[in-house]
């Protein structure tokens, strides 16, 4: 079975490759050896055999080869390089920044601990490294899917990275080589030699979101109890399960939640009685809010009478969560209230599953888990930017999936539109 890893972001990433570059050593002129810093690791192909597994690595160089040699890093998920491949050299003839395959035959076991991959590569050329100042090179600079920069350059010359502010509750990191933002830039020091896309990471200034959470979003959120009868004649609930919610009005003394309509249907009821309870501990009586309920967005609202100044909403984000956003999600996983985690968009694309949305839905790295269904998903101004309905688990916990915030509206406008 073949695996080809690149370096995007996609659906599951089975093996995260990080992008290796160094910055360039211009010192040696007087040979035809050429440095790490030359070379590029574009992405890595595996093709899995019953005991040794075929790596496949796509390289390439900003000069021209005539040999290289090559030893593929194992790299667990601590970040340490736990084997090193047998060095491999071989001659070629491949021109400047044309792309060039290397394979490696590794046991399939040991494949199998890796984290990711890295790629050590020396080389030697016929053109002198100086030669690259007569080129023009690209230099680009992304957040997200927004260009921040984009201009043609010397080949060594020094690169001149945007100067981007902190902004209310995120601390501007620094710019990486790929969308994962795995392996940053030393801007200071980089020396253009081959087209370049570097991006931006902002993350969450701990201090300032802490209090913000612990003050504001939390009074914001809710765990919800869901409880079915199947016939009339009922006691005791039926079926009975739990999710989570947010509160997005509060309006003449009412609270309104957001949740999933998987959490508020049972396709055996009789009658049903939900319950909310609020981040300090105390249950609301709480009923469908003027019957809307929709399995095609799969999205409720509740309504409940709240007796407490402690309940707030929290306002809706303008737009949908972009690929390499920082996020954080905010729910009641395994039963685990005001549970807060933090990760980033790695895509926006349609899935299909238990749950089926005809539309795309925002895939994060916010570990979320059963329990989650119907918590908020915040953007880095701390709004709602989606409403979590899903994800992918590993041993209870996993990577989230959220109805974006442009559905959550066209879902709730018809009910509020008097």
């Amino acid at each position: 079975m073949k695996k080809r890893i690149f370096v995007l972001p996609c659906l599951v990433i089975c093996t995260i490759l990080l992008v290796v570059f160094s910055s360039c050593d211009l010192s040696n002129e007087q040979n035809d050896s050429i440095g790490q810093g030359y070379f590029s690791f574009n992405y890595v192909t595996e093709n899995e055999g019953e005991e040794k597994n075929e790596i496949i690595c796509t390289a390439e160089c900003a000069l021209p080869l005539y040999e290289y040699t090559a030893t593929l890093l194992f790299v667990d998920n601590e970040g340490n390089i736990f084997y090193e491949s047998e060095p491999k050299t071989t001659l070629c003839d491949i021109e400047a920044g044309t792309e060039f395959n290397i394979s490696f035959i590794e046991d399939r076991l040991t494949c199998e601990k890796i984290s990711l991959y890295r790629l050590r590569i020396e080389g030697k050329s016929h053109e002198r490294p100086s030669s690259l100042k007569n080129k023009t090179y690209n230099v680009k600079f992304i957040i997200g899917e927004s260009i921040i920069s984009n201009e043609n350059v010397k080949g060594l010359t020094k690169i001149e990275a945007p100067t981007l502010e902190n902004k209310e509750y995120l601390t501007f990191e620094g710019w990486y080589y790929e969308p994962e933002l795995l392996n940053k830039c030393d801007t200071d020091e980089y020396t253009v030699i081959r087209n370049v896309t570097l991006y931006g990471k902002y993350s969450f200034n701990a201090e300032k979101v802490s209090h913000k959470i612990a003050n504001d979003i939390l009074k914001s959120t809710v765990t919800i109890t869901s409880e079915f009868y199947e016939s009339p004649i009922s006691f005791s609930a039926d079926y009975a399960l739990n999710g989570s919610g947010v509160i997005f009005k509060v309006e003449d003394g009412y609270a309104y939640v957001l949740t999933n309509n998987h959490v508020v249907y049972y396709e055996k009821a009789y009658s049903e009685s939900f319950y909310v309870t609020d981040s300090q501990g105390y249950i609301y009586n709480a009923h469908i809010y003027n019957d809307a309920k929709s399995e095609e967005y799969d999205l409720a609202i509740l309504r409940f009478k709240i007796d407490s100044k402690e309940i707030n909403a929290i306002p809706f984000a303008d737009s949908d969560a972009k690929k390499g956003e920082v996020v954080a999600s905010v729910g009641s996983p395994n039963s685990q209230v005001n549970t807060v985690t933090y990760g980033r968009v790695i895509d926006n694309l349609k899935v299909s599953g238990e749950i089926v949305l005809n539309f795309k839905v925002t895939y994060h790295t916010a570990i979320i888990g059963e329990g989650s269904s119907g918590g908020v998903l915040l953007n880095g101004d701390l709004e709602i930017v989606g409403i979590n309905f899903a994800g992918y688990a590993t041993e209870g916990l996993g990577k989230g999936l959220s109805i974006p915030v442009s559905k959550v509206i066209e879902f709730i406008t018809p009910y509020f539109e008097n």
